[in-house]
């Protein structure tokens, strides 16, 4: 998973669309996220996945920028795909979807290579500005995401 097809170009050409990978186990909740993202403009659903196992053949398969993953989710949960997906391709960034914002969760899904975190009751801008989409891809590891998470992801990144 080390080479990544070209980003599409947007406008002046100064803009690039994020691939993004949506997994979450319910469908709506993913159908409305892609609908969102896609129509901001700046990032392209490249696949979706409704469990972790589904998510690591995605990612292989579709070599995203970023991905937003659910952490509860059937077969195989969101940690276990996170640490396999980021073992597999340190590039990508992984931002944590979580309806409780669980501080136990998360801290270990950034232990094991989470960038951050969203809540799912995150509003339309926040979601689209969280952590900045360009800064989700940039080349360095330290954890950037929305609010409170950044304050626990740093904190845990200097912990570990």
């Amino acid at each position: 998973m080390d080479e990544r097809p070209p980003v599409d170009e947007r406008g002046s050409g100064s803009e690039t669309t994020i691939r993004v990978l949506v997994v979450d186990d319910h469908p709506v909740w993913r159908d409305g996220l892609r609908q969102d993202l896609e129509r901001a403009g700046t990032a392209s659903v490249v696949g979706e996945a409704s469990d972790g196992g589904e998510a690591i053949d995605m990612a292989r398969e579709t070599m995203p920028d970023v991905i937003l993953m659910d952490l509860r989710m059937p077969t195989v949960p969101g940690v276990d795909a996170i640490r396999l997906i980021v073992d597999d391709a340190p590039h990508v960034k992984i931002l944590v979807l979580s309806a409780t914002g669980e501080e136990a969760d998360v801290l270990e899904a950034v232990k094991v290579g989470a960038s951050g975190y969203l809540l799912k009751s995150a509003t339309r801008d926040e979601i689209r500005s969280c952590g900045s989409w360009r800064r989700a891809t940039a080349t360095e590891r330290s954890p950037k995401s929305c609010s409170s998470a950044t304050r626990l992801c740093r904190t845990t990144s200097r912990t570990s």
